[in-house]
């Protein structure tokens, strides 16, 4: 009886050792087929790198937003696209404007007459152009311009009209930006130009007639 006990015994722990062996190899085989499917880290019974399982998915485009992964483009980046398109557009239009120099009609040795400053210019037709910058003024404070030159008379180089925007700075109204209208005219050559305006009385300031100097890009 007890030699039978001892051979169930035995013949038990063959079966287990078996069993055990079987599954050894069948997790060793399915170890191998996930390391060739994918990657080393399952191929060694570990989770495969969920930022690479992502990169396949997404076809290698780690980082990006739904709507990027589908070549939609972020909303924020159109004004940005519309600024570039339009200075591709007008690149061969583009003039650097410098401010140097004026001449008030009331002469009074405080009013400052070197007014160093830089701008640009972009022309949008023959008529009209985008002009911006900034300048030392009058009374030797910094002033900020903006607005649209309007210039349809023209006699060979010389172009006239009016330039139509804001400007700041000044001291009768606490240097606020307030409406700007003036006579403009400009000389142009094929790289250089000149743009001549007359700037109206400002409260107690004198009118004055200013002068840049501009040269195309």
């Amino acid at each position: 009886m007890a030699d039978q006990l001892l051979q169930a015994q035995s013949d038990k722990s063959r079966t287990s050792s078996e069993q055990e062996s079987t599954n050894l190899e069948q997790e060793r085989s399915l170890n191998l087929s996930l390391y060739s499917l994918d990657g080393p880290y399952a191929g060694r019974g570990l989770k495969p790198n969920p930022t690479a399982a992502q990169a396949e998915d997404s076809g290698g485009e780690i980082g990006l937003s739904p709507g990027q992964r589908t070549g939609q483009r972020p909303e924020n980046s159109e004004p940005l696209e519309k600024a570039v398109s339009f200075l591709e557009k007008h690149r061969d239009d583009m003039w650097l404007v410098m401010s140097g120099a004026s001449y008030h009609f009331q002469r009074d040795p405080k009013h400052n007459e070197r007014n160093w400053g830089l701008g640009l210019e972009i022309k949008l037709d023959n008529d009209k152009s985008i002009v911006f910058g900034q300048y030392r003024n009058s009374i030797d404070n910094e002033s900020h311009y903006g607005g649209i030159t309007w210039l349809p008379y023209h006699m060979g180089p010389v172009s006239m009209g009016g330039m139509f925007g804001i400007i700041d700075g000044y001291r009768p109204l606490h240097g606020k930006p307030i409406p700007m209208i003036m006579p403009f005219a400009t000389i142009e050559g094929k790289s250089l130009g000149l743009n001549i305006m007359a700037m109206p009385p400002i409260g107690d300031l004198s009118a004055v007639i200013g002068a840049q100097l501009k040269y195309k890009f």
